[in-house]
C-alpha cells in the first residue's frame, strides 16, 4: 500500500485526472479487467496473494495490448528479463518512480497506435474478402511438398464448402473433375519445379453436385 501511494502522488502529479484501483488478489484483478477501463497494468514482483508472471498472463489473456509495466526494488532488470520478453512492456525499480509518467504515457500511447493499426488491418481485411466475394475470386497456397494447402473463404464457396472446413488433400483433389486433374497436376509442379507461372481454366465437380468451370492464374 506504501509503494501504490507513492506511485498513485506521482502519477497524479503530472495527470489529475487519474484513476487507481489497487487489487490484491485473482478475483479482484479480473474483475478489474473485465471492465475494460483501465489504459495500464502496474505490477509490483513482489505479492503475497499472485505471480507477477500468472498476471501478466491474465492481462494478455483478456486485452494482449494492455500496457503492463513491471515495478520491483527487489528485482534487477536481468531478474525482470522474463517479464519483459513475455509481454512486459517494461521495468522501473522503486527508487526510479519518477519516470513513471512518461513511461505510462509512451506505453498507453504505443497500445494505443498498435489497436488503431491491427483494427486498420481488420478492414481492410474484410474489405478484400467482401470485394473478393462479390467478384467471387478466390486465392490458394499449396506447400512444395504437396503436403497442406489452403484457402480463402471464397475459393470454399466455390467448391460447395463452409469456409474454414480443409478437407484431406486427396479429398479435395477429388474436387477437380477427373479428365482434368492430370493437366492441371502438370501445370501447377511445372510452376513449383521452375517457376513457370500458369493460367489455366478446368472444371470442378463441386461438394453441392454443380460442375463449375474456373479460371487459376
Amino acid at each position: 500500500r506504501v509503494l501504490f501511494r507513492s506511485i498513485e502522488q506521482t502519477l497524479t502529479a503530472s495527470c489529475p485526472n487519474c484513476e487507481f484501483l489497487h487489487v490484491s488478489d485473482e478475483p479482484e484483478l479480473r474483475l478489474a479487467l473485465e471492465t475494460g477501463r483501465w489504459d495500464c497494468v502496474l505490477c509490483d514482483v513482489v505479492m503475497p496473494e499472485l505471480q507477477p508472471d500468472e498476471v501478466l498472463d491474465l492481462c494478455k489473456s483478456i486485452d494482449p495490448l494492455l500496457p503492463f509495466i513491471v515495478i520491483s526494488g527487489e528485482v534487477t532488470i536481468t531478474d525482470a528479463a522474463p517479464l519483459i520478453r513475455a509481454g512486459a512492456f517494461n521495468f522501473i525499480r522503486k527508487g526510479e518512480t519518477e519516470r513513471l509518467p512518461i513511461e505510462v504515457e509512451r506505453s498507453i500511447e504505443f497500445a494505443e497506435r498498435e489497436r488503431k493499426a491491427q483494427k486498420a488491418q481488420a478492414d481492410s481485411e474484410r474489405l478484400m474478402r467482401d470485394t473478393l466475394g462479390m467478384a467471387q475470386v478466390g486465392g490458394w497456397s499449396l506447400e512444395a511438398d504437396g503436403s497442406t494447402y489452403n484457402w480463402t473463404d471464397e475459393v470454399y464457396r466455390i467448391h460447395g464448402l463452409p469456409p474454414g472446413e480443409l478437407l484431406p488433400i486427396d479429398e479435395a483433389m477429388g474436387l477437380f473433375h477427373p479428365n482434368d486433374l492430370s493437366f492441371i497436376q502438370e501445370s501447377v509442379q511445372k510452376a513449383l519445379e521452375h517457376g513457370k507461372p500458369y493460367d489455366i481454366e478446368f472444371r470442378i465437380c463441386a461438394v453441392d453436385g454443380v460442375e463449375r468451370w474456373v479460371r487459376s492464374v
